[in-house]
């Protein structure tokens, strides 16, 4: 039998208002990086439980033949000072760009793009990754960032062997990769690169209908309409069950009554109801 009365789950969601209209923040912006190039897009930073160093290698394969793929990293620097002390790979990242001949020519590293530019960098993008290592951060995470992908129609390759990764196979959005093999990558990225951008448009139409805020937080709605205890969930006392709605309507009834007392100018009398509901509710003695 499910446990779901007892646990379910609200997944992260899209939202439910379209993108606003696209505008150049990388592409033609960024030195190195000309309008008509093709972007291949990092989102997020350049943790050590991911793989920026696939991508890095995949892009200077494939920039051999294919001379306007582009790789970003637009967010290689938190502005939150919680994450200061955070390990990155962007020593490792930057070092393995500068060994293979590639470092502001084929891939680049930004800063931080501001939330405002977010959705015009995902507009302008034509194929995003994400890609990750076989650890036990990947069976328990939910990378918020392919729901973004997917709110901008963006095609991802993305290794295979996480929640989203099942995302982009199950709606066919883009292409899955082993951990670490470049050689599939490089294949992935080449055909993503040559399909029209719309090729995969119904795809992504019905994908962003099932992933909405308004869907995914339908556990949490259906529970707020019709709230309700456990059959063992018992009163402190241990001896009676109580309904928690009938409590919630007799204090909106009592808070009811004390608005319409104001409203009869029954001011003092209604100071001191409310103060023996206080003393009722929270303990302690009335206040001089």
């Amino acid at each position: 039998p499910s446990l779901r009365k007892l646990v379910d789950v609200v997944p992260y969601g899209l939202p439910d208002t379209p993108l606003p209209p696209p505008r150049p923040v990388i592409k033609g912006v960024w030195p190195g990086i000309e309008r008509d190039d093709q972007l291949l897009l990092w989102g997020g930073g350049l943790w050590p439980w991911l793989d920026p160093l696939s991508a890095i290698r995949a892009t200077a394969e494939l920039s051999r033949e294919l001379p306007a793929v582009k790789l970003v990293f637009p967010g290689t620097r938190h502005p939150s000072p919680d994450m200061a002390a955070m390990p990155t790979l962007n020593a490792e990242a930057k070092a393995l760009a500068a060994e293979l001949g590639v470092i502001d020519s084929h891939v680049f590293f930004g800063d931080w793009v501001p939330y405002s530019d977010w959705p015009a960098v995902l507009q302008e993008s034509d194929v995003a990754l994400t890609l990750h290592h076989d650890a036990l951060e990947t069976r328990l995470a939910f990378r918020s960032r392919v729901l973004e992908y997917i709110w901008a129609g963006l095609p991802t390759v993305a290794t295979a062997g996480d929640t989203t990764s099942d995302l982009i196979r199950a709606h066919g959005l883009g292409e899955l990769v082993e951990e670490g093999d470049v050689a599939s990558l490089v294949a992935a990225l080449r055909r993503l690169l040559v399909e029209p951008r719309d090729a995969r448009a119904e795809a992504f139409a019905r994908a962003r209908s099932e992933l909405t805020w308004s869907r995914a937080a339908e556990p949490l709605l259906r529970f707020c309409r019709a709230p309700y205890r456990a059959a063992d969930k018992v009163v402190e006392s241990g001896a009676y069950l109580y309904d928690e709605a009938d409590s919630l309507r007799q204090e909106r009834d009592a808070w009811r009554e004390l608005a319409q007392a104001y409203g009869r100018g029954r001011v003092m009398r209604a100071l001191n109801w409310a103060e023996m509901k206080r003393r009722a509710w929270f303990g302690g003695e009335a206040e001089q």
